[in-house]
């Protein structure tokens, strides 16, 4: 029994869900009426402005769209019937369906009384979605449309007259703009139905600005879609408008990296309405992240970190820390040590702890710290040597190089002792060093004050003369040091060498009367632990030469010679030296062996004898001459009455003749070229002459040309006439 009530309590919760949902659906009925004294043909009903019935004959009609309980109603003429002409009135066109449907609408037709040829004006309304949209026809007929659809002005126009239809009123929320087209024409026997009306909804484009953007990267959206990207602040707008109207929502798709940042948008959604949306406000903050780490072995005191040199930390105790300062992303960041703790002295270092900031904490710092220890130095002075090796506390043995500063490699904890002792002396040079301030106890700072002196030791350096015969010689040492010696045998500079250090023996003063050169054999070298004794010193008394300058000499074959020996031949003008060198104070005399030919000449000597006397000779001066001879003529047949006869040597040089007889040009020097001509011949009586070989090279001779001059001929003509030819 419990299981059956159950059930039944079930099916009647079910018949009462039913019947609920029964009653949520509302019933349809629809309009319709009665048509009376239709003679004509065209008639169309319509209801609300939109349910077209056209009716052909009188009796009962019924529109065909059903429409819900309650719902209100319209009737009215659409189209008026033609041929004939008629004009149909509506009785009951309005009210509210209740119930049932209804059929009380009254269509009564009959003649047009007024104007039996007016007809209606009519068309269609499309893509309205405002209200308030008002036409009108001929700038009157005012027709407000509130839905897509057909109309119909109220004013039926007459045949034959003109129709404009414009839009009075615009519709508003949303704003539209409506166009007219077939807008205009001429009632032409029949109803016009084909204006059309065409409303399309205004757009808005939606802006804002971006302020505070650093990273790149980011991206906006309107309505889950129109990607728009923002690389920099200032003024945006989103590619796509959108109608008067609508709703828009500006949100951030992708947010700016690089630095990271955090974008917000305010004012980012509402409903356009009838202009630009332009108060979208994208603000972009960088994000900030901490930075932290850890330190350990602190013992000390008064430890301080900064970060950037500024924000700084107390560290007071090992563990975790972070800097109260936060950092933007992207910044850098340079952690440091601004005070090492004391008591004990430490050290501490920062590892990891530079770089830039990438999106995130940094936690991996750590700062490491370590109890200060001190390191026993100081200084060496005048090591020359190797070898030297120092010890500190009988061990941690320290070589040497060179002079300077040492420190051991070894620290030592504060307050131990120290004692620097010297465990090898250095060689090559060798030397003896010494130790001070070499032991005591570490007090809170490296130890520098350990001195160590090395002493190079010292030998002399000895030379062997042979050959000395003049006086005067002086040696020295390494540009000092000098050291007299007047005769062969074995000597030793007064001041000893250090060990390893160079010498270098020269001749400061070569020995005179005679004049010598002393030359020294293993005059330099490297002490090296003993007295130098493998130096000798050989001299040769001086040689010198004898030149001079030859000046004038074109010709061939000139030979000098001095003393009767030692000949030199010389080919051309300039300077010379004989072969041979001659010693000093040694006499000498220069002469001509053979005089130049081809041309001849003459050379002679000028200061060409004399005594060697410590230098080299090259005063001596030979000049040359070429030897001149004269060019002759040897004059014949030139007859005395007549003018002078002229003659002339290579092109110049003219030579007046008077009479016969053997006449000279002037002398020129041998090897030269003649050439005598005749420049003006003799007259009264006009003579020629002729030279014979008159051109040629002198060579060594006075050169006679012969000159024949013959005086001209000429014949003496008589012309006779009236001479008889047979006369004797």
């Amino acid at each position: 029994m419990k299981k059956l009530k159950n059930r039944l309590t079930r099916l009647a919760g079910l018949i009462t869900i039913l019947l609920l949902i029964s009653g949520c659906v509302s019933n349809t009925y629809k309009v319709g009426g009665t048509v009376s004294g239709l003679l004509g043909s065209g008639l169309v009903l319509q209801n609300k402005g939109k349910d077209k019935l056209a009716i052909s004959a009188n009796g009962s009609f019924q529109f065909s769209k059903a429409y819900p309980d309650n719902e209100s109603y319209d009737v009215t003429i659409l189209v008026q019937p033609s041929d004939p002409n008629q004009i149909c009135t509506v009785t009951n066109g309005q009210g509210l369906l209740e119930g049932t449907d209804t059929k009380s609408v009254i269509i009564d037709c009959g003649p047009n009384q007024d104007d039996p040829s007016t007809y209606p004006l009519s068309g269609t309304v499309s893509g309205l979605t405002g209200t308030g949209l008002v036409l009108q026809n001929n700038n009157g007929d005012d027709l407000e449309i509130d839905a897509n659809g057909d109309f119909t002005f109220p004013t039926a126009l007459a045949d034959g007259s003109n129709y404009k239809v414009s839009v009075l009123t615009q519709p508003s929320a949303p704003n539209q703009i409506c166009t007219v087209a077939n807008a205009a024409g001429t009632i032409n026997h029949n109803s016009v139905s084909n204006v059309e009306i065409t409303c399309a909804t205004n757009t808005y484009t939606i802006n804002g600005n971006v302020s505070g953007l650093e990273g790149e990267g980011l991206i906006l959206q309107n309505n889950n879609g129109d990607d728009l990207e923002i690389d920099a602040n200032g003024d945006f707008t989103f590619p796509t408008a959108l109608a008067d109207g609508s709703n828009y929502s500006v949100t951030i798709l992708a947010q700016p990296s690089d630095p990271n940042q955090l974008c917000t948008v305010a004012h980012a959604a509402d409903a356009v309405n009838g202009d630009d949306v332009n108060n979208v406000q994208i603000t972009c903050a960088t994000n900030t992240y901490t930075l932290s780490g850890t330190v350990s072995g602190l013992t000390g005191s008064g430890l301080v970190l900064q970060n950037n040199q500024s924000d700084e930390l107390a560290i007071p105790t090992n563990g975790d820390f972070t800097f109260a300062t936060a950092l933007a992303d992207g910044s850098d960041y340079s952690v440091s040590v601004l005070a090492q703790p004391q008591n004990p002295s430490q050290t501490c270092l920062v590892s990891d702890g530079h770089g830039t900031l990438e999106g995130r904490d940094i936690i991996g710092m750590t700062v490491t710290c370590q109890t200060d220890t001190f390191t026993i130095g100081g200084t060496v002075s005048n090591l020359k040597g190797s070898g030297l090796v120092l010890q500190n506390n009988s061990g941690d043995d320290l070589p040497i190089s060179r002079a300077g500063d040492f420190r051991f490699q070894t620290p030592l904890e504060d307050h131990s002792t120290y004692s620097v002792s010297i465990l090898s002396q250095p060689s090559s040079p060798n030397q003896i060093c010494t130790a001070s301030d070499n032991s005591g106890n570490v007090d809170g700072d490296d130890v520098s004050s350990v001195a160590i002196n090395c002493v190079t030791e010292t030998y002399t350096v000895g030379i062997t003369v042979n050959g000395l015969s003049g006086s005067g010689l002086v040696l020295q040492n390494n540009g000092g040091d000098d050291l007299p010696v007047s005769t062969d045998g074995s000597f030793t500079f007064t001041t000893p060498i250090n060990d390893g250090s160079t010498y270098n023996v020269s001749v400061l003063t070569q020995p005179s009367t005679p004049n010598q050169a002393c030359t020294i054999t293993n005059a330099s070298g490297v002490m090296d632990g003993a007295k130098v004794t493998n130096i000798t010193l050989d001299c040769v008394t001086d040689a010198h030469t004898l030149g001079g300058t030859v000046s004038g000499l074109v010709g061939t074959g000139l030979v000098i010679q001095n003393n009767n020996a030692d000949d030199l031949t010389i080919n051309a003008s300039g300077s010379f030296t004989l072969s041979q060198p001659y010693q000093d104070n040694s006499t000498y005399e220069i002469t001509i062996l053979t005089q130049p030919s081809s041309p001849n000449q003459t050379c002679s000597v000028t200061n060409g004898s004399g005594t060697i006397s410590g230098e080299h000779v090259n005063d001596i001066s030979i000049a040359c001459i070429t030897e001149q001879y004269t060019v002759s003529v040897d004059v014949s047949g030139l007859d005395t009455n007549s003018t002078s006869l002229i003659l002339q040597n290579n092109g110049g040089d003219d030579l007046t003749i008077n009479a016969n007889g053997t006449f000279s040009f002037p002398a020129q020097d041998d090897g030269s070229d003649y050439e005598v001509t005749v420049l003006t011949q003799p007259s009264s009586p006009n003579q020629t002459c002729s030279v014979s070989s008159g051109s040629g090279t002198i060579k060594g001779d006075n050169v006679t040309l012969e000159v024949e001059c013959i005086t001209e001929q000429y014949t003496v003509s008589v012309d006779v006439s009236g001479l008889d030819t047979n006369s004797t």
